[in-house]
């Protein structure tokens, strides 16, 4: 009913508006350069466009998130303040839409670091819509930091029951592997993230958590080929500055991270 109700609503009534958030979605996850820096961009003018759309405001808080977590970002500290910032503006705008607020809550746990606000506010995204597939499979990375994978991958399975073909599940399938991971199972993540990795080669999440699994699997040569696929997409990655940022809570989870960058080979 929601779905349906949701569905015949205009999220617009600025068709120009509409129609380039509709060309930033359609590009957002190739990850080239030049296509993602035009899908910020339409972004960005869907809002000047129509200041009150909810979504746009979301979008571009998520594509905000995708280039922090690329590494695209030139400045990152200042793309999490905008992220948050296009996040909460979009959930104020339509507090009852779950994609906005499943987006906000992702941007407080990955960018923020808030991990049990982050969860509370998924809570509500999947009881305003519990057949969001968005809302369920982005919940999953929370549950990841929080330190807890199998209520991870039972966020993820309910995602695919509700989209079995969703275009993300390149990055589900890569949280998939986060989760496993965390929990120390480290040839179940090796399966999902090469899942990932042919169905989205760019998508630089599956690239470091693949280099970090293979490493502590003790398939070192594989690791470090790993981690050679995940330098010539991010050049500029380093251990150091990823892991002062990354939001998993435990410690001893962050020092296997840690571990496994290095065994890889990945500069400091």
């Amino acid at each position: 009913r929601v779905e349906t109700d949701r569905a015949l609503q205009k999220p617009t009534e600025h068709l120009g508006a509409y129609d380039c958030v509709l060309r930033a979605i359609s590009t957002v996850y190739t990850f080239d350069d030049r296509q993602f820096a035009d899908a910020g961009a339409y972004l960005k003018r869907a809002i000047k466009l129509d200041p009150t759309y909810a979504q746009a405001h979301a979008w571009l808080a998520w594509w905000y998130n995708l280039a922090a977590g690329e590494g695209r970002s030139t400045n990152r500290e200042g793309d999490g303040i905008s992220a948050q910032r296009a996040a909460m503006t979009g959930v104020a705008l339509d507090p009852e839409d779950a994609f906005c607020v499943a987006v906000a809550a992702h941007v407080q746990a990955f960018l923020g670091s808030q991990l049990d606000d982050a969860a509370e506010m998924f809570d509500r995204a999947v009881l305003l819509n519990q057949n969001s597939a968005f809302a369920w499979g982005l919940s999953a990375p929370t549950y990841c930091y929080l330190g807890r994978p199998d209520a991870a991958m039972e966020r993820l399975r309910n995602a695919w029951r509700l989209s079995p073909f969703d275009s993300l599940n390149f990055l589900h399938w890569t949280v998939a592997g986060i989760a496993e991971f965390v929990a120390g199972r480290y040839d179940e993540s090796i399966a999902w993230l090469r899942k990932s990795q042919r169905a989205n080669a760019r998508f630089v999440p599956c690239h470091r958590t693949l280099a970090v699994s293979l490493a502590l699997s003790g398939d070192e040569i594989a690791a470090k080929q790993a981690a050679a696929n995940l330098l010539l997409i991010e050049p500029a990655f380093r251990i150091s500055t990823f892991v002062n940022w990354y939001p998993l809570r435990d410690a001893g989870h962050r020092a296997r991270l840690m571990d496994g960058l290095h065994i890889a080979g990945l500069p400091e």
